[in-house]
C-alpha cells in the first residue's frame, strides 16, 4: 500500500521512447527490479521473514535469479523494511513501499529539515529519520559482504528511500543503478542537483500512467524531483519517454503541473488512479507492485492469535494470573496486566456477556473478545437477526451501516472497554508508541465486535503521540458485520493491519446473508484443512471479501459448527471454545 489512501484531465497519447534521447535505461533491468520491490514488501510482521531471507517469498522471488546472503533490516516505528543481499556477483539494496500504518506517517512527515554535508540541500523529514534508523544495519550488512558495487531499488516510499540511500551511501560503495517505482519527491532543488551531479548516468526514476504518488509532495512546498524519469504511458509494449529535467511537463507531472498543482486537486486525482501506483511493467510483471502476491503469511503468528481468541472465553480469575491451560501456556511471553472484560448484555429476547480481556503483551497492547453466546446460540441468532442500522459516522463512514445486533452489543461493550484499556495504560497519551498499539482479535460474533471496536478505537497510528493504532491482527470466524460501504473503509482504514482466518465449511461465515446487503471485508486466509506453517495449506483471498477461491467456495454447502471452533488445528491444540480452558495448575482439556 501506499499514500494512495491520503492522497486522493485528459486521455494521455502513448508515448514511443524518445528519437535520439541518450539514456542507459534497460527495460529488462527494470522488470528485474519490480520484482525485487515487489519481494521486499514480504516481510515482518505480516509475512515469514525467513522465506524472504531463502528467496522462497513467491511469485515475486520467482520471477528472479536467486539472491542470497540476504539481511533483512526493519525500523516498524517507521513503517520501514527491506534487505542486503548478493546478485549476480555484486550486492542489492531493495526497500519497501509504504505497507501499514507507521509508513503512512513517514510519508506525511514532509517537512524539509537541513541534510549535513550539502550546501543549501533539505530533505524530506521522514525519510531522514526512516533512513537514519536502519543505516547502520544496512551499512554493516553491506561490509559483511564485501560490497564494493551496489545496486538500490524500490517502490513508493521504497522507492525515495533508495534515492536518500544512494546518496548517502555512495561516498562509500559505486552505485552501480538505481531503478526505483512511483517514488515521492524526495528534497529541495539544491538536493535534486546534488543528487544528479553523483549518480543521474545510474538513476532511472520509473513513473507509470497516472500514478498520483510521484506528484508529491508538493513543488509549492520547496520539493522538486531527482532526473532520470523514465515515463510509461500505458503498457510495456506501448514504448517509454525519457524525460528531461526534474519536472518534464510531458511527463508524470503533466497530471499536476508545479505551477498549479495543490492538495485538493492532487487528492481529487488519487481517488480515481491509484491502480496505477500499483501496475508497474506491465503487463511483463503480472502482478500488483505491493504486498498481496506474499504467499508466506506468518501462520505462527495467527496461531498465536487463535491461543489469545481461545482464552477471551475463560474464567476471569484465570485470566488474571494467566493461567487458563493451554489457550495461557501457548502464548509462551504470557499476557501481563489483565483487565477480564464481563458485560452482561439483554437484548430484546437475547442474553449473554460480551467477554473477553485487555492486557498487556510484548509491551504492547491486546484485546481478545470471545463470541458472547457460544457456537450454537450464536449461530441461531445470526441465522434469525439479519438487519442492518447506520453506523452513525457520517463524516468519516458515510453510508456505513453494520450489523443491528453487532452494533448494541459493542455499544454495551465500549465504555467498559475503554476504562479497562486506560487502566493498563494503553491510550492514545502514552509515552511510549507500544502503549499506543493495539492488537485486536477475536472469535465468531465475538471477531465482528473486535472488527467493530479496531475501527473505532484507531486514531492514526499510534506512532505520534496522540493518536491510537491498531497492531497486525487476525480474526477467527467472523460473520459479516456490514455493508458494502463498510468493508470498503475499513479496508481503507485497516486493510494490512486486520485480517479475516476462516476454516472449510464454517456456517459463521455466510452471514449475514448477501442478499440482505451485507458483505466481507476484503483479507481472508482461509484454512480448508489442517493448519501447518506450510502456505500449501491455505489461501490468501485479498481482492474480493466472498472470494469463490477462499470460504465461499462451500457458500450454501452442507457445514458444521465444528468447523467453527477446531481453527489452526493441529497447530491450535484446542478447540475454540470454553471447554477449552483450564487452570495450568491441573490437568487441561485438549
Amino acid at each position: 500500500m501506499s499514500l494512495t489512501l491520503t492522497w486522493s484531465s485528459s486521455f494521455l497519447l502513448c508515448m514511443l521512447a524518445s528519437a535520439g534521447a541518450t539514456s542507459n535505461y534497460n527495460e529488462a533491468s527494470a522488470v528485474k527490479y519490480t520484482f525485487m520491490s515487489i519481494s521486499s514488501y514480504c516481510g515482518a510482521p505480516k509475512f515469514e521473514t525467513p522465506n524472504l531471507e531463502s528467496w522462497s517469498c513467491g511469485p515475486s522471488c520467482n520471477a528472479t535469479d536467486k539472491v542470497t546472503d540476504i539481511t533483512t533490516f526493519a525500523a516498524s516505528d517507521y513503517g520501514v523494511f527491506g534487505f542486503v543481499g548478493h546478485y549476480q556477483g555484486s550486492c542489492v539494496l531493495a526497500f519497501r513501499g509504504t505497507y501499514d500504518n507507521a509508513g503512512t506517517t513517514l510519508d506525511e512527515e514532509w517537512n524539509l529539515v537541513d541534510y549535513a554535508g550539502c550546501t543549501g540541500c533539505q530533505m524530506h523529514e521522514g525519510l531522514v529519520k526512516g533512513y537514519g534508523a536502519v543505516k547502520s544495519t544496512i551499512v554493516q550488512a553491506l561490509t559483511t559482504l564485501k560490497c564494493t558495487d551496489l545496486s538500490v531499488t524500490g517502490h513508493s516510499l521504497g522507492g525515495s528511500l533508495s534515492i536518500v540511500a544512494a546518496f548517502d551511501l555512495g561516498t562509500k560503495f559505486q552505485i552501480k543503478e538505481n531503478y526505483n517505482f512511483g517514488a515521492y519527491r524526495v528534497g529541495n532543488a539544491a538536493f535534486a542537483n546534488a543528487y544528479d551531479a553523483k549518480h543521474s548516468s545510474v538513476t532511472f526514476r520509473v513513473t507509470h500512467k497516472k500514478d498520483p504518488i510521484p506528484l508529491g509532495p508538493l513543488v509549492s512546498q520547496g520539493y522538486e524531483h531527482v532526473g532520470g524519469e523514465i515515463y510509461y504511458a500505458g503498457d510495456v509494449s506501448e514504448g517509454y519517454k525519457v524525460c528531461e529535467g526534474h519536472e518534464d511537463l510531458s511527463c508524470i507531472v503533466q497530471y499536476c503541473p508545479p505551477s498549479t498543482c495543490g492538495w485538493g486537486s492532487l487528492t481529487f486525482f488519487a481517488l480515481f488512479n491509484s491502480n496505477s501506483h500499483l501496475s508497474y511493467m506491465t503487463p511483463t510483471v503480472q502482478i500488483e507492485t505491493d504486498g498481496e502476491s506474499c504467499e508466506y503469511v506468518s501462520v505462527s503468528l495467527v496461531a498465536r492469535q487463535a491461543h489469545l481468541a481461545t482464552a477471551a472465553y475463560c474464567p476471569a480469575e484465570d485470566l488474571k494470573t494467566w493461567s487458563c491451560g493451554k489457550p495461557c501456556e501457548k502464548v509462551a511471553e504470557g499476557v501481563e496486566s489483565v483487565q477480564p472484560l464481563e458485560v452482561p448484555i439483554k437484548l430484546d429476547n437475547l442474553t449473554g456477556v460480551v467477554k473477553g480481556f485487555v492486557g498487556r503483551l510484548n509491551g504492547g497492547c491486546v484485546l481478545s473478545l470471545a463470541d458472547p453466546f457460544g457456537p450454537q446460540e450464536g449461530f441461531s441468532i445470526l441465522e434469525q437477526v439479519q438487519d442492518m442500522e447506520d453506523l452513525g459516522l457520517e463524516k468519516t463512514c458515510p453510508d456505513c451501516k453494520v450489523s443491528s445486533i453487532v452494533k448494541q452489543l459493542y455499544g454495551a461493550l465500549k465504555a467498559p472497554l475503554q476504562q479497562a484499556l486506560n487502566q493498563i495504560g494503553c491510550v492514545a497519551t502514552a509515552a511510549s508508541a507500544k502503549s499506543r498499539r493495539l492488537s485486536v482479535t477475536g472469535h465468531g460474533i465475538g471477531a465482528a465486535i473486535a472488527s467493530l471496536a479496531a475501527f473505532e478505537l484507531q486514531n492514526g497510528t499510534g506512532y505520534t503521540k496522540g493518536s491510537f493504532g491498531v497492531e497486525c491482527s487476525f480474526h477467527f470466524g467472523s460473520p459479516r458485520v456490514g455493508n458494502a460501504a463498510f468493508a470498503s473503509a475499513f479496508r481503507a482504514r485497516l486493510g494490512g493491519s486486520v485480517g479475516r482466518v476462516t476454516h472449510h465449511k464454517d456456517p459463521y461465515v455466510e452471514y449475514p446473508q448477501r442478499r440482505h446487503g451485507f458483505a466481507h471485508d476484503d483479507e481472508e486466509l482461509f484454512f480448508d484443512h489442517n493448519a501447518t506453517l506450510d502456505p500449501s495449506s491455505y489461501v490468501r483471498c485479498t481482492r474480493n471479501g466472498d472470494d469463490s477461491r477462499c470460504s465461499m467456495r462451500y457458500n450454501k454447502s452442507a457445514s458444521s459448527l465444528a468447523d467453527h471452533t477446531k481453527y489452526m488445528q493441529p497447530l491450535l491444540e484446542v478447540n475454540m471454545e470454553v471447554e477449552s480452558c483450564g487452570s495450568t495448575s491441573r490437568i487441561t482439556i485438549v
